[in-house]
């Protein structure tokens, strides 16, 4: 009984637990990389990273015997996310930390479900179209409370196009995981990445 109840309380654990690493490996990627950007051109960084990154992937299915070529249904979203969110993501950002700084980087990247909430306005569910509304403007609010815009100095070139090149990363992004939320997968998201990468 006691074996139960420990597996149990694990099972509800582990997803809080995965959670706060993801936001801790989001979080302090920020600032690591403005760190990587001062040493290194910023396309150099980039390739760099999603080179490190697709040797990982590569062994641990290769590792599983998961290592194949994606099903032709699945290029569509190959192509979406590895230019749209990954190619274009990564260089946005990389091209903006040297102009903006990554708390106010990371805000501006992280709007992108207020953009998905905002591109399917249309779709909205008739019952709780009202609280959604609310939801996406209380957090659009949030957004310029944090970003503090008398803070910014609108007179740097360099700022305000760093910023501008986020927020457009953050829409491509938000179009990207709309392609994916209504993609019929053939292959695994797993099995997909190293082609995306």
């Amino acid at each position: 009984m006691t074996s139960i109840r420990s597996t149990l309380s694990g099972a509800r654990i582990r997803p809080y637990l995965l959670l706060l690493c993801l936001g801790l490996a989001w979080g302090v990627h920020w600032p690591v990389a403005k760190i990587g950007l001062r040493d290194l051109p910023p396309f150099t960084y980039g390739t760099l990273r999603v080179g490190g990154g697709l040797a990982v992937i590569v062994v641990m299915l290769a590792a599983r015997r998961g290592l194949s070529l994606p099903d032709r249904r699945d290029l569509p979203v190959v192509a979406s996310v590895g230019l749209g969110q990954m190619a274009a993501g990564i260089a946005a950002m990389n091209l903006a930390l040297p102009l903006v700084a990554a708390g106010r980087s990371s805000i501006l990247v992280y709007t992108m479900p207020l953009w998905v909430g905002l591109f399917q306005l249309s779709t909205l569910r008739a019952g709780g179209a009202g609280r959604q509304v609310a939801g996406l403007l209380i957090g659009l609010t949030g957004i310029a409370l944090l970003l503090s815009p008398q803070s910014i100095d609108w007179g740097s070139g360099g700022q305000l196009f760093g910023s501008a090149v986020l927020l457009v990363s953050a829409v491509i992004w938000a179009a990207t995981t709309i392609h994916l939320r209504h993609h019929r997968w053939h292959g695994t998201p797993f099995s997909l990445m190293p082609w995306q990468l």
